[in-house]
């Protein structure tokens, strides 16, 4: 068993120190990694979760017609909201800028796949990188970093 400490906030009271025993998993190798073909989770991810979601919105193109009815601000919001003494109140309002802007960016990473980030990366005066080794994410990002600095 491993343990591990940490610290929890609730409220104002802080705790510190908390002790956990953690159960060892016998997948992983002495690094704490998975062997390669082992998973954590062998079975997957549930499939009934997404089947469901589907048969109940027409394979998702019922989602579609309310990302598009506020995309074009026709679809009335009613947001909820508890005033000071704990009252719940409803208010219809035409979706934000902000709900388009997100309606039509959920459309386009659904309808077109989301957008690739990139990152160039090179050596002094701009000149090609050299490596004679992959370098690991984290040392990337150290290199991004200093030129950043620069």
């Amino acid at each position: 068993m491993k343990t591990c400490s940490g610290s929890l906030r609730n409220g104002q009271k802080k705790l510190t120190h908390m002790k956990h025993q953690l159960p060892e998993n016998p997948s992983k190798t002495d690094g704490g990694k998975f062997p390669k073909g082992k998973s954590a989770n062998p079975g997957g991810r549930p499939k009934g979760i997404a089947n469901l979601v589907r048969q109940k919105t027409k394979d998702g193109g019922e989602l579609v017609v309310i990302m598009l009815q506020i995309a074009h601000g026709k679809l009335i919001i009613q947001d909820t909201y508890r005033d000071k003494e704990g009252r719940e109140h409803s208010v219809k309002r035409a979706p934000s800028h902000k709900d388009r802007m997100a309606a039509i960016e959920w459309l386009a990473d659904r309808g077109f796949g989301k957008s690739t980030s990139t990152l160039e990366i090179s050596g002094a005066d701009s000149s090609p990188l050299k490596c004679d080794r992959i370098l690991s994410t984290e040392e990337l990002m150290a290199i991004a970093s200093r030129s950043e600095q620069q």
